[in-house]
C-alpha cells in the first residue's frame, strides 16, 4: 500500500517549476526526446505520479490536455501552482489520485508512468490497468530503473543495500526482459525499447555529492556532447542506468 505521508516527506521542499522543460535542457532532454511525438494538439495523456508537473507541463505547452495525479497532496499542490503560473490551467489538471481511482470510461491517447513503476506493489496489475485506459492506438511510455546500473551494482556488492533506493522508495529495480514481459503480458505491443540514462549522468543524480555538477554541465552546453558520447560508450561497456520502453495498445 502506498504511503501519502512517506511521499509527502519525499516532496516537502518540492516547488511549482519555475520554467516549462525545455528540449535543449541537460537534465530533461533525453525523456523529453521520447515524448515529444506523442504530446501535440489533439492529445488526451495521463501523467502517473507527475510529481511537479513538469513533464504534463512540457506536454500541455505542446497543445495535449494533460490529467496528472500523484499520491503526495505536496506534489499536487506544486503543480498546480506551476499550471497557473505558466497559464496552461485549462490544458494541464492536477489531482491527488491512485491509478485504481481512473475509471476507464476515461480514455487517452497516451498514459507516461516516468520512474514510478518500481514504487508500486503489483507492477504488472499497473499496466494491465493503464491497458484498460488507454484507447485502441493509444501508447505508454515507461521508465524505471535498471538491475544494471554501475551505481547500483557498486553498492550491492560493498555494503549489500543501495541507499538511494531505499531513501526514494524503490522495490525493485528492472532488466529489459523482465519489463518487456510486463508490457506485453498486459497486452501491449512494444514499439521502441532501449536505454535511457547511462551510468555516468545516472552518478550525477543518484550520488548526493556529484548532484552539484548537474548545474554546472548545464550551464556549459560545449562540455555536453563528449560527456554524453562518453556516457553512450560507458553504457555499452558497464550497463544501463535506466530502461526506457514504448508500446502501443492495437
Amino acid at each position: 500500500m502506498l504511503d501519502s505521508t512517506f511521499y509527502d516527506g519525499f516532496h516537502e521542499a518540492t516547488a511549482a517549476p519555475t520554467a516549462i522543460p525545455a528540449e535543449s535542457e541537460f537534465t530533461y532532454h533525453i525523456i523529453l526526446s521520447l515524448i515529444k511525438p506523442y504530446a501535440h494538439a489533439g492529445v488526451n495523456a495521463l501523467d502517473i505520479g507527475c510529481a511537479n508537473g513538469s513533464l504534463a507541463l512540457y506536454m500541455a505547452n505542446n497543445g495535449a490536455s494533460v490529467d496528472g495525479i500523484d499520491i503526495s497532496p505536496k506534489a499536487i499542490q506544486a503543480a498546480a501552482n506551476g499550471a497557473k503560473k505558466h497559464g496552461l490551467s485549462d490544458k494541464a489538471h492536477f489531482e491527488v489520485k491512485l491509478l485504481d481511482e481512473v475509471p476507464d470510461t476515461k480514455q487517452y491517447d497516451l498514459v507516461t508512468i516516468i520512474e514510478v513503476l518500481e514504487h508500486l506493489e503489483n507492477d504488472g496489475d499497473v499496466l494491465k490497468k493503464i491497458f484498460n485506459v488507454l484507447a485502441s492506438g493509444g501508447h505508454l511510455l515507461v521508465t524505471v530503473p535498471s538491475k544494471r546500473s554501475l551505481v547500483h551494482r557498486i553498492k550491492m556488492v560493498f555494503v549489500h543495500k543501495d541507499d538511494f533506493d531505499e531513501r526514494v522508495g524503490h522495490l525493485r529495480r528492472y532488466t529489459f526482459k523482465r519489463l518487456e514481459q510486463l508490457v506485453t503480458d498486459a497486452g501491449f505491443e512494444i514499439v521502441r525499447s532501449a536505454p535511457g540514462e547511462g551510468p555516468l549522468r545516472n552518478m550525477l543524480f543518484a550520488v548526493a555529492r556529484l548532484e552539484r555538477y548537474v548545474g554546472a554541465i548545464e550551464r556549459r552546453p560545449w562540455f555536453r556532447k563528449p560527456f554524453e558520447a562518453l556516457d553512450t560508450l560507458a553504457t555499452k561497456v558497464v550497463g544501463e542506468a535506466q530502461l526506457t520502453v514504448i508500446a502501443k495498445k492495437n
